[in-house]
């Protein structure tokens, strides 16, 4: 048998065989299909326009994020640069420089799968110190709120692994996808946190008990070098935390 023919019979053979997913393959499978049914109805895409001036010059460019609907009366979980935009070495701009800069986040949308229209949002509040911010849907449809349960949480562990659920965009259809990390070791500055690696947002264990919400920490200090600017932590802050920052920020629904 030559070499060729060798070949082919080794690629029919391989082709032929059956293909097993490991134990670990079926269980990370389980997992995501887990989260899917139990959360994707409430994770959104989130679209906002960043209004950029210098030297009355205006910009502007259209972005979007997930986002995670937290409570019935239309409250939505996003990213603090979401409202509150910002680009590292921001911070170290001189006086007259940050008088004739300007940079804000305007028309917000929530995008409900399978919704033709967006319906509008409002920047609530943010919390600068965890990195999270919260829209307020001006006008939701409720049947389409199916928030997350806050209180259902767990502890965050170091060596555990942590999993996010995201939109797509549009021209991916919006789908939901499930990406992970790991939780590597826990800081008490400059806030109490957990250090994780891996994606960022509201993060689940297994289970789809929420462990916390995973932000980037840019440091915009004067000492900060070139590398920490451009490759912050990840830092998790704690279930319970956020379920309080959460009703706070609900509590100025209740205000109005």
């Amino acid at each position: 048998m030559n070499a060729i023919l060798r070949l082919l019979v080794l690629m029919a053979a391989f082709a032929a065989a059956p293909i097993h997913a490991s134990e670990s393959d079926e269980e990370t499978q389980a997992i995501f299909a887990h989260l899917l049914h139990a959360h994707a109805d409430s994770v959104v895409r989130v679209s906002f326009v960043i209004v950029s001036a210098f030297g009355g010059q205006e910009q502007r460019q259209e972005s979007s994020v997930t986002g995670a609907i937290v409570d019935d009366a239309g409250l939505v979980l996003v990213p603090k640069l979401v409202v509150d935009p910002s680009f590292p070495g921001m911070g170290r701009m001189s006086a007259d420089q940050k008088l004739s800069f300007k940079l804000e986040s305007r028309d917000f949308r929530v995008h409900f799968p399978g919704q033709d229209q967006p319906f509008e949002a409002e920047a609530l509040t943010t919390d600068p110190d965890q990195g999270i911010a919260w829209l307020r849907i001006t006008a939701p449809e409720r049947k389409l709120l199916k928030p997350i349960d806050l209180k259902r949480r767990a502890e965050a562990r170091p060596g555990s692994a942590y999993y996010v659920l995201e939109r797509l965009e549009e021209r991916y259809g919006n789908a939901p996808i499930v990406s992970w990390g790991v939780i590597q070791g826990v800081v008490s500055v400059p806030q109490q946190a957990h250090v994780g690696t891996g994606a960022a947002g509201l993060a689940f264990n297994a289970e789809g008990e929420v462990l916390g919400y995973v932000s980037m920490d840019f440091d915009e200090s004067d000492s900060a070098s070139a590398a920490s600017r451009q490759n912050p932590r990840m830092l998790l802050t704690p279930a319970a935390r956020l379920a309080s920052a959460t009703q706070r920020a609900k509590s100025l629904l209740d205000a109005e």
